[in-house]
């Protein structure tokens, strides 16, 4: 469940783009947006349950991915989206995995669960053909040089909530 303060720095980050895109500061898309609000949120649950609950910490990691590899769809160009959904899913689980390790060293079948889902992710990507590091280097100073300003305000507004959280 949502708390209501988790809700209220959501709705704000969601305000300050939708001004920032109406003023005319940033082009940003509707859908954009939305990826940035499931990023936020699954960053929050992860903050708040690391170490903690493994739950929430596995569910916002993989909303936080999830909103990544929308953004990533949704902004760049591939010549078959469908041909990405099952590697990204497969690292996407492996990653959530690697995290609830890092949130409990003590526990390694995550550790070896999300290496075996990588290793599977990655293994899907070589032999289907669909792994370019050039494209891929070239589109994230892409996504750097064209988001910063958000990645800004994202920042602020996550030291505002632990500021304002501790109250």
């Amino acid at each position: 469940m949502i708390e209501r303060r988790k809700l209220f720095f959501i709705l704000i980050f969601s305000a300050l783009l939708l001004i920032l895109r109406k003023a005319g500061v940033i082009e940003i898309s509707i859908n954009t947006i939305v990826n940035y609000i499931i990023m936020f949120y699954g960053l929050s649950l992860v903050y708040n349950s690391f170490a903690k609950n493994k739950l929430p910490l596995f569910v916002g990691s993989i909303l936080f991915l999830t909103g990544v590899a929308f953004f990533i769809v949704t902004d760049f160009d591939f010549s078959n989206v469908g041909q990405i959904v099952l590697p990204s899913a497969i690292i996407i689980i492996g990653l959530s995995c690697l995290m609830l390790y890092l949130s409990n060293g003590n526990d390694t079948s995550f550790l070896i669960i999300g290496g075996l889902f990588l290793s599977a992710g990655v293994i899907v990507i070589l032999v289907t053909g669909h792994l370019c590091f050039d494209k891929y280097f070239a589109s994230v100073i892409e996504v750097a040089a064209n988001y910063w300003l958000i990645l800004i305000i994202l920042i602020l507004v996550i030291s505002f909530s632990k500021r304002f959280g501790k109250t």
